[in-house]
């Protein structure tokens, strides 16, 4: 979601126009965009230990579960699933006519994905899964 605002407000502030003026191939702001991946990335995953550690701190009325390796790297890779989809058809057809393919994308990947992997033998496909389906509601709410 971090990624779709960002493209909104690049889109919503002529972003395009500004860096076309700059000394920059289009190659080096595409690769900007894909980095920009891992640092939104990094920003969510701190915004969800200081939320949990101020929500541990409030009381025990709020289940949370602890961050595990696995949960971050499900995270990641959906992360990257998400906009290896919805980056090329930004850069094709723009911010306007990507929102669609974009909310599909994030909603139908965490609603969809625990299903497809449903079956597998790998523990850690499996401890990945049975994350997904124990969030809480303030966890799901942190994601989303």
């Amino acid at each position: 979601m971090l990624i779709l605002s960002a493209c909104a407000y690049d889109d919503r502030n002529k972003a395009d126009i500004l860096l076309n003026n700059f000394t920059l191939t289009r190659r080096t702001v595409v690769m900007a965009r894909y980095c920009s991946i891992f640092v939104f990335a990094i920003i969510a995953i701190t915004y969800y230990l200081v939320i949990a550690y101020i929500l541990q701190m409030v009381g025990p009325s709020v289940r949370l579960c602890s961050v595990s390796p696995e949960s971050i790297i499900a995270a990641i890779c959906a992360i990257i699933f998400i906009n290896s989809v919805y980056f090329p058809v930004f850069f094709k057809v723009g911010y306007i006519h990507s929102r669609l393919v974009g909310f599909i994308l994030f909603f139908g990947t965490f609603a969809l994905a625990p299903t497809f992997f449903e079956q597998a033998d790998y523990p850690f496909m499996q401890n990945v899964i049975h994350y997904l389906y124990h969030l809480s509601e303030v966890e799901t709410m942190a994601i989303v």
